[in-house]
């Protein structure tokens, strides 16, 4: 359980309080449509959205079409270094 006051953080796991930095802001979480090469790994982006159903439904369309091989590859997109390092050193967002 996790609550927000401002910069403060209460949690019932870990660290119990945490101050956020200055000026944090929640990530955006972004859906992004993806397709993997098997002939060597890597993988490549058709498509992101806002939404895991937008992203399904995107796939539904795309496989109607052909395509395999697809998944959807979800991401925190943040609008500052600092809030990113943030996250990776306490675990996720709060």
């Amino acid at each position: 359980m996790r609550i927000r006051l401002g910069r403060l953080v209460l949690r019932s796991y870990r660290s119990h309080v945490m101050w956020l930095p200055s000026g944090y802001k929640d990530p955006f979480v972004v859906h992004m449509v993806e397709k993997i090469n098997e002939q060597d790994g890597s993988s490549y982006q058709l498509g992101a959205f806002m939404t895991e159903g937008e992203a399904a439904a995107c796939i539904t369309r795309l496989e109607s079409e052909g395509w395999r091989d697809l998944y959807i590859n979800t991401v925190p997109v943040h609008e500052r270094l600092t809030d990113w390092h943030w996250e990776r050193d306490h675990g996720g967002a709060p």
